[in-house]
């Protein structure tokens, strides 16, 4: 089951009952994310390859995270690009910088790689620590 994913929300009725969140990752009827159309964005790579790609949700994967986006290139067919993120890979930083990563600090590492692998023409991608090193610095972490 993703976390994090495009999904809708339902409130209870009453304001007087305390309030229930129901959360559905997809709709019955069209199998898409709920909420609307989820935010598409662009990636050109250097060879003139452009990508539309959006933000589908996390997993968790042996000892880290996968996290997957949906792909298209140029007309093909849409298709799941996950970026296995091991806690290995980011425990290497959090140790020489005494703090540890936060969700949003590993889901902009994670998108980095996601470009990386645009350039590669790769099918996944794997976070190691020495791309950890290069994209906090990259993302000016400390």
């Amino acid at each position: 089951m993703l976390v994090n994913a495009y999904h809708g929300t339902v409130l209870a009725r009453s304001a007087r009952k305390p309030t229930t969140v129901f959360k559905r990752l997809y709709s019955r009827n069209s199998g898409k994310p709920e909420g609307g159309n989820p935010r598409l964005k662009n990636y050109s790579t250097a060879d003139g390859q452009t990508y539309r790609y959006f933000y589908e949700g996390q997993r968790p994967y042996r000892s880290g995270a996968e996290f997957v986006f949906q792909v298209s290139a140029e007309s093909a067919p849409a298709r799941a690009l996950s970026v296995f993120f091991s806690d290995r890979a980011a425990g290497t930083w959090e140790r020489m910088h005494d703090r540890l990563l936060t969700g949003t600090e590993r889901y902009a590492v994670a998108k980095l790689a996601l470009f990386q692998a645009f350039e590669a023409g790769a099918n996944d991608a794997r976070v190691s620590a020495k791309d950890v090193a290069g994209f906090a610095e990259r993302l000016g972490l400390d």
